[in-house]
């Protein structure tokens, strides 16, 4: 491993970090990102506009810290600091996206937030329980969509557009101030062809289309309040997936996401924000899944009979069509009240959340008669999901910071702070097969502490103790059925997962040049995984005889992990890099010690980047790479994302050996040639280099230009 590091850092050349002076997340407060103590990246106004990517997991692939797994095209999961899912916390604004029913694995759920509806996004790494609740295990991903108060341009169109799968899109969004009301709303849309890899293949069903829009209205009648409403809206259409299509099982996924919120906020002295939040938001997700004709190679294995038609979604060679829909509506809001003492040098928050979600779930499927035509669909009794299941979430929580000394108004200063979390959990699911009615509950309370010696502006030596919580979901205590790569029964014993996590930091801003450094270490209690089960008497189950598992709490684990990022301006050039290192380990409750599912292997990035302020334009050269990994765990070993003999085949490596390291080397140049016209390009592996992100369900696109052009008028 220590090799590994060595090799990485001399090599690689040096992603600049595009870093506000100012982020909310990791406190619920306006600070100094210098200031907060804790490893936060952001993807800024800026780097949205410019950036190459042309949906949310694209940009936060290249993010620092942020490892991303992609299952399909219209998916992916940003895993961070080792977690994953729901044991991540995805919010808008806010408010919370992550539901009772987020897959406790690879999911869509982040392509659903277009980035050309958004200011910034904030990336938090490690525990954020006190603050934000159930969930935010990892960290937080908060995407702030664009306001009236902070844009200064009447409008901004976009169009985009990319090679290596002959796609593009565009966007439409436009803001303004009339008196005390403020106003901005637009749209943007994606349609991508047929993904090229690297080396020349072709992704099968990789064609997306997606769109969707942002409206939000802003009312401020008398200094010091805001009232706003907000509406977003996303969808996505024929997101095939074909990573288990070598055993006959081909789907694609449609998804569709509402969410309204309403929110006032008054602002004072000593009361420096007291706000209210009600939130709705719908999620529905519709699934067509097609199994092909097999063939039997032994007693325990099918493989299909003829791939290439079966990717294809041929009828001829389809024996079987279900269709699954999924729909969650959620009621929540929250409470929140920020009081400011002595100056600011003491800081209280207190707040309270609530969070319902109401679940409906149904299936139907059809199979092929002797004569060669579909019958009928048929209802099945039950979809992913009991329909009408529930999931209620409470949560209650203080927190407070103090500068405890202070040598000048400018120099040094001591700060400790700390809070404490109430979470109160209850799910109800009516007919459980086998099991009939599953009802659970529990509560939980988590605290965080934190010192750090401050130089505002300059730097930020911090040490911090940080509790996680997270309460079993709806998805790993009640689905039941093929959910991919596994044939998974439900587990309704499952008790909540627990981390504690040791954190020390630094933070350094010299002139032009600033550096992050941050050692975390996680105790993990209870930490909900995999472990191989049976149904019915047999190991595997499902149209594709998939091995059978279930969620179970394991017996203790840990993490631990580097994360580093450098960028300095030296005249016309910014020169960065960016490392994360993770290691870590389960043991089950039999006493085996194993590697956590999809641990993320020695990743980062690193470019340099010379700008010309005359001409308004740069260019930069840079790297993105990712060491080999060969830890994996046992439900790794049984997944065709990372183990097979070939491509596709349906057959798992006996001996499989993970996956191999990468490196891709990029180029960016943009150019403002009018006053309110840009364009700028980006070729992404130049070098048309064949490889896969661990974890994900195709290979990387090959050689690949993508470009936009951006008007502000």
């Amino acid at each position: 491993m220590m090799y590994v590091l060595v090799a990485v850092l001399v090599s690689a050349p040096p992603q600049a970090l595009d870093i506000p002076d100012v982020v909310v997340t990791p406190g619920r407060r306006a600070q100094p990102a210098l200031e907060t103590a804790r490893t936060v990246q952001t993807i800024g106004s800026e780097e949205l506009v410019r950036a190459p990517g042309s949906s949310l997991p694209d940009l936060l692939e290249t993010t620092p810290g942020v490892f991303l797994q992609r299952t399909n095209l219209g998916a992916g999961a940003p895993i961070l600091r080792g977690l994953i899912g729901p044991q991540t916390l995805t919010l808008f604004d806010g408010v919370r996206l992550t539901t009772s029913v987020t897959r406790a694995g690879p999911n869509q759920y982040v392509h659903l937030i277009d980035p050309s509806s958004l200011q910034r996004v904030e990336i938090v790494a490690g525990p954020s329980a006190v603050l934000h609740g159930n969930g935010a295990m990892g960290g937080v991903v908060h995407a702030v969509s664009l306001d009236p108060a902070a844009e200064p341009y009447w409008g901004r169109a976009q169009l985009r557009f990319h090679t290596a799968d002959l796609g593009g899109g565009g966007s439409l969004y436009g803001s303004g101030r009339f008196g005390d009301v403020g106003l901005v709303g637009g749209g943007g849309f994606e349609v991508d062809g047929p993904l090229r890899l690297g080396g020349g293949d072709e992704a099968p069903l990789s064609e997306l289309k997606a769109g969707g829009g942002l409206f939000k209205v802003v009312w401020e009648p008398t200094p010091g309040l805001d009232l706003r409403g907000t509406y977003y809206g996303q969808v996505i259409d024929d997101a095939g997936r074909v990573d288990d299509s070598g055993k006959g099982d081909v789907r694609l996924y449609d998804n569709v996401d509402h969410l309204a919120y309403l929110r006032a906020r008054w602002s004072g002295d000593v009361i420096r924000s007291l706000s209210a939040t009600l939130a709705y938001h719908r999620t529905e997700e519709r699934v067509a899944r097609a199994g092909c004709e097999t063939t039997a190679i032994d007693e325990k294995t099918k493989v299909v009979t003829d791939l290439e038609r079966c990717q294809a979604l041929d009828p001829s060679v389809i024996t079987k069509r279900t269709e699954t829909e999924d729909l969650v509506d959620t009621i929540g809001g929250d409470l929140g009240l920020d009081l400011s003492f002595w100056g600011d040098r003491a800081v209280v928050q207190l707040g309270a959340e609530f969070y319902g979600d109401l679940v409906s779930s149904s299936q139907r499927s059809q199979s092929k008669e002797d004569a060669g035509e579909f019958a009928p669909f048929k209802d099945a009794a039950r979809g992913s999901f009991s329909d009408g299941s529930k999931y209620l979430s409470f949560g209650a929580f203080a927190h407070s910071e103090l500068v405890a000394y202070r040598l000048a108004p400018d120099d040094m200063e001591l700060r400790v702070g700390g809070g404490l979390r109430v979470s109160s959990f209850s799910a109800t699911a009516p007919d459980v097969p086998e099991l009939g009615e599953v009802s659970y509950d529990h509560t939980g309370v988590v605290g965080a502490a934190e010192v750090q010696l401050v130089w505002p502006g300059r730097l930020n030596l911090y040490g911090t103790y940080l509790q996680g919580f997270r309460a079993p979901n709806l998805q790993e205590t009640t689905v039941l059925g093929d959910t991919g790569t596994k044939f998974e029964i439900p587990n309704p014993d499952l008790e909540p997962e627990r981390s504690d996590t040791f954190e020390l930091g630094a933070k350094v801003q010299i002139e032009r040049v600033s550096l992050t450094v941050a050692w975390f270490y996680s105790l993990l209690d209870g930490t909900i995984t995999e472990e191989a089960a049976s149904y019915e008497g047999a190991e595997t189950a499902g149209e594709g005889q998939k091995p059978v598992s279930r969620r179970v709490n394991a017996e203790s684990g840990h993490f631990q992990g580097i994360e580093t990022a450098i960028r300095a301006e030296l005249w016309r050039f910014t020169v960065a890099y960016s490392m994360s290192w993770i290691e870590g380990e389960i043991e089950m409750a039999d006493g085996k010690k194993v590697p956590p599912r999809r641990l993320p292997p020695v990743f980062g990035s690193a470019s340099v980047r010379y700008t010309d302020k005359t001409w308004k334009a740069y260019f930069e050269l840079g790297v993105d790479f990712a060491g080999a990994q060969t830890e994996l765990n046992p439900g790794d070993e049984k997944d065709p994302r990372i183990c097979q003999t070939a491509p596709y085949s349906g057959l798992l490596q006996k001996d499989c050996t993970g996956t191999p390291g990468w490196a891709s080397l990029n180029a960016r140049v943009g150019w403002q040639f009018l006053p309110n016209l840009r364009a700028d390009l980006a070729v992404t592996n130049l070098l048309d280099a064949n490889f896969r992100r661990h974890g994900s369900g195709y290979d990387a696109a090959g050689v690949d230009a993508r470009a936009s052009l951006t008007a502000e008028f």
